[in-house]
């Protein structure tokens, strides 16, 4: 069984020694480690770093901040260590005792955010509800839940839940996706809304600004998939300026591509509209582009 540790540094280096401890032969008998019977390790080999690529390895180095990492000696590649600027702001409620002064314990929740991850600025991390791996949260970013693997959370990016690859979140944009589907491969930026409800386990790949044929296309399988893999109750890409429960997200590349459904929804979200009978009966019409064929016909037109 892990004991969980987090070292502060200055500035933190691969060389920075870093106490460790023999695990105990029988896990019932672990008690708080005592600082006089630890042994000393590179930062670089008891977090296991030398398993993360070389370009991200250099953004735990000649900072301020601290390491996360397992304090029993183990070569497990699991037991990857994690950057965390500040502990109370970033990671609030994981010290559970102080070793001394820069040198704490941590809560079982620690091992949720371990595996290579950067979580830095005033961002706000829920370690018992997430999975982080290769993931930077910077910012003012406040991640609620989820799992996230090689994913960038940033600005005032809010996420509450579901599995992302991938996936670039920035400026106000919330997510909050409820299921076992996994978005792959997708930014998500300004004051994006997306709250989905998944009915099974699906890969949903490509949001993005559609800025050429190629993104157009990404954006409308990925319409298209949320559509026929779940219920979007929200997919606003200006919160701000649209009502409540807008899902222009869903039509835009309708729109972009001459609908002129599409383009009288746009208008009227534009306009925040209230004629609420209008609008759904405009989704109504445009939910029925969503269909494999309509899919295949796109790929044949763009690319």
């Amino acid at each position: 069984m892990p004991i969980y540790i987090a070292r502060y540094g200055k500035s933190l280096k691969a060389s920075t020694l870093i106490p460790v401890w023999r695990a105990p032969r029988d896990p019932s008998t672990s008690s708080t480690p005592n600082l006089k019977e630890a042994y000393k390790g590179t930062l670089f080999d008891i977090a296991n770093l030398h398993v993360i690529h070389y370009d991200s390895r250099k953004a735990f180095y000649n900072r301020a901040g601290h390491i996360i990492y397992n304090g029993y000696m183990s070569s497990v590649r699991g037991n990857i260590g994690t950057y965390v600027e500040d502990l109370e702001t970033n990671t609030p409620g994981l010290v559970t005792d102080t070793l001394r002064k820069g040198t704490y314990v941590l809560n079982e929740a620690a091992k949720n955010i371990m595996g290579g991850n950067i979580i830095e600025g005033n961002a706000k991390v829920n370690a018992a509800n997430v999975d982080l791996t290769r993931t930077v949260v910077s910012g003012n970013a406040n991640i609620q839940g989820g799992t996230f693997t090689d994913c960038k959370m940033t600005d005032s990016a809010t996420v509450i839940g579901g599995t992302y690859e991938r996936v670039t979140v920035k400026g106000e944009a919330t997510l909050n996706v409820e299921g076992e589907t996994k978005i792959q491969n997708s930014i998500f930026e300004g004051d994006t809304i997306l709250h989905y409800t998944a009915n099974g386990e699906f890969e949903i790949s490509g949001h993005n600004t559609p800025n050429s044929n190629r993104d157009l296309l990404a954006a409308f399988k990925f319409a298209s998939s949320l559509f026929s893999c779940g219920t979007v109750h929200t997919f606003c890409l200006k919160s701000k300026s649209h009502n409540a429960g807008c899902k222009c997200g869903l039509y835009v590349p309708l729109a972009i591509r001459g609908s002129e459904v599409a383009r009288e929804y746009m208008a009227l979200v534009n306009a925040r509209s209230m004629d609420t009978e209008r609008l759904e009966a405009l989704e109504a019409e445009m939910n029925k582009e969503f269909t494999r064929r309509n899919v295949f016909k796109w790929i044949r037109e763009l690319r």
